[in-house]
């Protein structure tokens, strides 16, 4: 038995300690998840209480524990999807009741939302490893490379050649489509 199978089992039978040391491994890979779907801090930390608790449910029934990590990041990913979905369908009353509104802070906020949106667009795009650690990386709560590295499960000194490969692509990606260039809010 591995020693993932053995902590999944103890979390089964309701250790705590169990449950503790989960959380520790794998909550790092659901924040960046979350991260990767643009969501707040709150969304993030709903989408993955959410996610423990179906495991909770569910860990009687998992057969391959070992490759709990997959079902964490399945199960997380398509509550980030609700998440998404139920924002996208919520409309906020400051929203439309926003009679005056400066047109350069909607340009402005257009403008960043399109150079958002592209580049994250070209992060989905960017090989796994890069893009997992982009993801990571650009984490609301700012992990240090130790954290980021012990998440990816490689060594500290990989992270900081790896980001740069993968900026050094993000701009190349960027600079084809187009979103590279400086954006003139007048033209």
């Amino acid at each position: 038995m591995t020693r993932l199978s053995i902590l999944v089992a103890r979390a089964a039978n309701r250790e705590e300690s169990a449950w503790t040391e989960l959380v520790a491994e794998f909550g790092p890979m659901m924040r960046s998840i979350a991260a990767g779907y643009r969501l707040t801090r709150e969304e993030g930390a709903d989408a993955a209480q959410i996610t423990w608790l179906r495991l909770l449910a569910h860990i009687d029934r998992i057969r391959e524990p070992d490759r709990i990590a997959g079902w964490l990041a399945i199960t997380m990913r398509h509550e980030c999807c609700r998440i998404v979905r139920q924002r996208g369908r919520e409309q906020r009353l400051e929203e439309w009741m926003a009679v005056e509104d400066d047109t350069e802070q909607v340009v402005a906020r257009l403008l960043h939302d399109e150079r958002t949106e592209a580049l994250w667009y070209a992060v989905e795009r960017l090989p796994a490893r890069q893009r997992r650690l982009m993801r990571a990386l650009s984490h609301a709560s700012a992990p240090s490379y130790q954290e980021v590295a012990a998440a990816m499960s490689m060594p500290v000194g990989s992270v900081g050649p790896t980001r740069a490969r993968a900026l050094s692509r993000l701009r190349e990606l960027l600079t084809e489509d187009g979103a590279g260039r400086p954006l003139d809010p007048a033209a």
